[in-house]
C-alpha cells in the first residue's frame, strides 16, 4: 500500500504474486521496486511436499504515485536484498547473508538492473560475500562478519573489483575492511562507515586508515550509529542486551579533529612477505595506527593495537616507553607522534621489507616487487621531551647507517621547551635491507618518538 504521508489517504495497493520480501523493497526515481518471491523456508516446505519452487519469481517496478506497473523482470531472480542508486538510476539485486542474519539469506550473486526498464546491466552469479550491500556513489561495499575481512568493493557500473593502494608498498590490492566482534551490520555515510567492532566502531573513508573504536560503549544489536548533518547519532538500542558494554543512554557526537584517533590498519596487514616498503612511519609507544596528512601510515611499535604487518623491528638498549596526551604537544609534525616514544634505546633496526618467515614456512617464493638492491630513502626523525615538570638532560649523537647525522643533539635546547616536537630530515640515505639508527648518549637519556621512511624514486 501507498499513502499520502500528510493526510493518511490511501493512494494505491497491489498484491504480490508470491510475497514481497521485506528486505527486497526499495524506492527511488519515482518508483517502488519489489522482490516478489517466496522466502526459503516456504520453498523448503513446498519441496518436502513434492512441489517444485515456482518459476514465476520477479522484480517488479511500480509508479510511486499511482501504483501502475512500469516493468517486470523474471530472468533468474535470486536475491533477498534490493538497493537503488538514484544518481545512476541503477538497481542492485543481491543478498544479505551474514553471521547474525537469517540462515536463509542469499550470500552469492549480484545483478545490476537499469531502473527505467529492468534490463540487466551486468551480472555475476558466482560472487560470494557478506551482506547487506551498501551503495556509496559508484561503489558497492560488502559487509564484514566478526573477525573477518569483507569480500571487497565492486563497481556499481561494471561489477569490477575496486582496488586500493597498499599504504606501505604503493601497489594495488583489493579494498577490504575488517572488524572485531559485531552483531550488527556496517552502514555508511559520506565519509564514514559505522558498525560494532567490540565497542562502537568506524572506518574513515577519507583516509582509509583502518578500523577504529569509540571506546567505552557498544553500538546497538541492530545498526544505530547514524551520521546526519555532522552529528554521529547513537540512540540506545541495548535495552535487552546482556553484553558488558551497557551504556543505557542515547547520545550524539561531533567531530573534534584535535582528539586522538587510533586504528588497526588491515590493508597494511595484507602486505605480502618480501615486498619492499616504499613509505612507512614507526610511532614508538603509540596505542595504534594512524595516517598523517601526507598519506604516511604510522604503525604502533611495540604492536599493541591489533593485527600488524610482520616487520622484524629491533630496539636495543635498556629501552622504556612513554605515552601521554597529544593535546599537551605542539611544534613540528603531528603532535600525536611526539606524544609517545622510546627512551634509552641505543640501536634501532627497521627493515624495508615485510618479513619472509611466513612465506618460507609455506614454501612460497618471494613475490614480485621485492628487492634486495640498495635504494635511497628520505628519513625523518621525530623528537620531543615528554616531561615539562622535570625535563631530563637529553644530549646524544644520532647515526644513520653508521654515519653521524646529528652530533650533541639536545632536544629541549633545540625545541625551546619540553613537549615541543621537532622533525629532522635526511635525504639520500642508502638502505639495502634495513635502516640502522644508533643513538649515542652524551648526557642523560636518548629519546625518539618516530621514524618515517620514504623511498626516493628517480
Amino acid at each position: 500500500m501507498a499513502f499520502n504521508r500528510h493526510s493518511g489517504e490511501q493512494l494505491w495497493q497491489t498484491d504480490a504474486r508470491h510475497s514481497f520480501l521485506h528486505n527486497g523493497i526499495v524506492a527511488g526515481g519515482g518508483r517502488v521496486y519489489c522482490l516478489d518471491k517466496l522466502p526459503k523456508p516456504v520453498e523448503d516446505h513446498l519441496k518436502r511436499r513434492g512441489t517444485a519452487r515456482p518459476d514465476t519469481y520477479r522484480i517488479i517496478a511500480f509508479d510511486a504515485q499511482n501504483g501502475e506497473t512500469l516493468w517486470e523482470n523474471d530472468d533468474k531472480v535470486f536475491g533477498t536484498w534490493l538497493s537503488y542508486s538514484d544518481p545512476h538510476d541503477l538497481l542492485l539485486q543481491a543478498g544479505a547473508a551474514a553471521s547474525d542474519r537469517l540462515k536463509t539469506e542469499v550470500g552469492q550473486g549480484m545483478a545490476v538492473h537499469h531502473g527505467t526498464d529492468g534490463r540487466i546491466k551486468w551480472r555475476d552469479n558466482d560472487r560470494a560475500y557478506s551482506g547487506p550491500c551498501i551503495l556509496h556513489h559508484e561503489t558497492i561495499l560488502t559487509n564484514a562478519n566478526s573477525y573477518k575481512l569483507s569480500a571487497g568493493a565492486f563497481s556499481l557500473l561494471d561489477g569490477k573489483p575496486v582496488l586500493t593502494t597498499n599504504p606501505l608498498t604503493g601497489e594495488e590490492q583489493v579494498w577490504q575492511v575488517c572488524r572485531a566482534y559485531g552483531c550488527n551490520n556496517i552502514i555508511a555515510s559520506e565519509n564514514m562507515l559505522t558498525f560494532r567492532s567490540g565497542a562502537a566502531g568506524y572506518y574513515d573513508l577519507t583516509t582509509r586508515s583502518g578500523t577504529g573504536n569509540l571506546g567505552g560503549f557498544k553500538s546497538g544489536c541492530t545498526s544505530n550509529l547514524v551520521v546526519a548533518n555532522g552529528v554521529l547519532n547513537a540512540p540506545d538500542y541495548t535495552r535487552t542486551c546482556s553484553c558488558a558494554y551497557q551504556n543505557q543512554t542515547s547520545l550524539g557526537l561531533v567531530h573534534m579533529p584535535e582528539m586522538e584517533v587510533w586504528t588497526i590498519n588491515h590493508e597494511a596487514h595484507l602486505t605480502k612477505p618480501g615486498q619492499r616498503i616504499d613509505r612507512i612511519g614507526i610511532n614508538f609507544g603509540a596505542p595504534g595506527d594512524r595516517v598523517d596528512d601526507s598519506g604516511t601510515l604510522w604503525l604502533d611499535y611495540p604492536p599493541v593495537g591489533g593485527e600488524h604487518p610482520d616487520l622484524d623491528i629491533k630496539v636495543e638498549g635498556d629501552a622504556t616507553w612513554y605515552r601521554t596526551s597529544s593535546l599537551k604537544f605542539s611544534g613540528e609534525g603531528p603532535a600525536w607522534i611526539g606524544a609517545s616514544g622510546v627512551v634509552n634505546a641505543t640501536r634501532i633496526s627497521i627493515p624495508v621489507s615485510i618479513s619472509q618467515k611466513s612465506s618460507q614456512k609455506s614454501g612460497n617464493a618471494t613475490p614480485s616487487g621485492s628487492s634486495d638492491e640498495t635504494a635511497t630513502y628520505t628519513v625523518r626523525l621525530h623528537f620531543a621531551d615528554p616531561d615539562p615538570s622535570n625535563p631530563a638532560s637529553r644530549v646524544f649523537n644520532v647515526l644513520l647507517q653508521g654515519q653521524v647525522v646529528m652530533e650533541n643533539f639536545d632536544i629541549v635546547d633545540s625545541a625551546g621547551r619540553p613537549q615541543r616536537t621537532l622533525v629532522r630530515e635526511f635525504k639520500g640515505i642508502p638502505i639495502a635491507d634495513k635502516l640502522t639508527i644508533d643513538l649515542q648518549t652524551q648526557q642523560g637519556h636518548t629519546t625518539l618518538s618516530g621514524v618515517e621512511l620514504v623511498r626516493e624514486h628517480d
